[in-house]
C-alpha cells in the first residue's frame, strides 16, 4: 500500500487519475509516511491491479525503477515522467524496462500492433509485449546489478509474468 498525500487542489508536482484523486505519494519527511523506499514512501507492496484505470492513470500510478548510467537504482518515478522527452532530457529519464519474444514451433515470431489508446507510440506494431519491471510489487520485480549481471532476474521475470497474463 502507498500513503498518497489527499491534497484537494491541483499544482505542478501533483498527478490526478481521471477521477480528480491525487496520485502523488506522500515523501518521507511528511507526516503518516512509512519506511522510505528510494524517493518515495511504500508501507507494504501490494498486488498490482489495473482494474478501472485508464492508459493515462497507469501512467501516472505504475512506477518505474530509475537508473545510473552503471545500472545502480537511483530512485522511482511515474512512467508518464519517465518517458518525458524535453531540451533537459532528450532521452528522458533512464529506467529499466523488458522486450518479450515469443515464437511458436516454426518459429514464426508472435507480434503486436499497440493499441490506439496507448499514449506512446499508438498502434505501432512491436514485438510480443513490452513493458517495466515496477516497484512496490508482489512479488517483486526489482533486481539489482548483480541480479543482472548473473543472469538472475527473477524481477523482471516477475513483471513479465505480469504483463502476459
Amino acid at each position: 500500500m502507498r500513503l498518497y498525500c489527499g491534497c484537494i487542489k491541483t499544482c505542478v508536482c501533483c498527478r490526478r487519475d481521471r477521477n480528480g484523486s491525487c496520485l502523488r505519494l506522500l515523501h518521507s519527511d511528511q507526516p503518516g509516511a512509512g519506511r522510505e523506499r528510494g524517493n518515495y514512501v511504500d508501507t507494504m507492496a501490494q498486488v498490482w491491479n489495473a482494474d478501472g484505470l485508464s492508459q493515462e492513470d497507469l501512467m501516472l500510478k505504475d512506477q518505474c525503477i530509475l537508473l545510473d548510467m552503471n545500472d545502480n537504482i537511483i530512485g522511482y518515478d511515474n512512467k508518464y515522467e519517465s518517458h518525458i522527452f524535453c531540451p533537459e532530457r532528450p532521452r528522458a529519464k533512464l529506467h529499466r524496462a523488458f522486450s518479450v519474444f515469443l515464437f511458436d514451433e516454426s518459429g514464426k515470431l508472435l507480434l503486436q500492433q499497440r493499441a490506439k489508446e496507448k499514449i506512446t507510440f499508438p498502434e505501432v506494431w512491436t514485438n510480443t509485449c513490452c513493458s517495466h519491471p515496477l516497484t512496490g510489487c508482489v512479488p517483486p520485480e526489482e533486481d539489482s546489478p548483480e541480479d543482472v549481471a548473473n543472469g538472475t532476474v527473477m524481477g523482471v521475470k516477475n513483471a513479465a509474468v505480469r504483463k502476459l497474463k
